[in-house]
C-alpha cells in the first residue's frame, strides 16, 4: 500500500459489519456506499480490521468495488510479533501505549498511526464494534450494525465529520 504522507481526511475502515453483512462477503451496496464518502471528501482509507494482515489486501477490496487508489494504508497490529506487529513484551507494549489515553488495541493502533502523521485533520473510523477505548462516544467514531453494515444515515454523517 502507498504512503498516506499528505492526506489530510482518513476513514478507518473496519471491514465486516461495515462492508458486509456478519457474517459475508463485501456487499456492492455498502462499498459503494463506501466509495461516496471517500469521492465526496477525498478521503483515503486507512485499515484497521483484522484483515489487514490478508495478503494482496488491496487488491482484494479493489475487486470488491472499493475505488483503485482508495485504500492507502493499514494501521500497525499492537500484540503480534510477526505479523506486522512491533510489541514483543507486555512492557514493550505497554511503553508502546504510553501517554495513550486507551488499552484497546484497536484504539491505540488507531492513536499510533494519527500520531504518526500529524498532516490529518480530519478523519472517521467506521467500524462495528464498540473496542474502540477514547474514540466511543466521539462524532469520529460511527459504529455500524453488523447486520446492516454502512448505511446512508451512516455516509451522510462520516461525510459531515470530514467537511467539519
Amino acid at each position: 500500500m502507498t504512503a498516506t504522507k499528505g492526506s489530510k481526511r482518513i476513514v478507518f475502515l473496519g471491514i465486516d459489519g461495515v462492508l458486509n453483512t456478519w457474517p459475508g462477503p463485501l456487499a456492492p451496496e455498502l462499498v459503494e456506499r463506501l466509495n461516496v464518502i471517500t469521492r465526496a471528501t477525498g478521503a483515503v482509507i486507512v485499515v484497521h480490521s483484522s484483515r489487514r494482515y490478508r495478503e494482496s489486501l488491496s487488491l482484494w477490496l479493489k475487486d470488491g468495488g472499493v475505488e483503485a487508489g482508495a485504500v492507502r494504508a493499514s494501521t500497525p497490529h499492537v500484540t503480534w510479533l510477526g505479523r506486522g506487529g512491533i510489541c514483543v513484551t507486555s512492557q514493550d507494549r505497554d511503553a508502546w501505549c504510553e501517554g495513550m489515553p486507551s488499552r484497546a488495541d484497536r484504539a491505540v493502533a488507531i492513536q499510533h498511526w494519527l500520531n504518526d502523521h500529524p498532516e490529518v485533520e480530519r478523519f472517521v473510523i467506521l467500524d462495528d464494534c464498540d473496542e474502540l477505548g477514547h474514540f466511543v462516544g466521539r462524532p469520529e467514531f460511527i459504529r455500524t450494525n453488523r447486520h446492516e453494515g454502512l448505511t446512508d444515515a451512516h455516509v451522510a454523517r462520516a461525510i459531515e465529520v470530514l467537511h467539519g
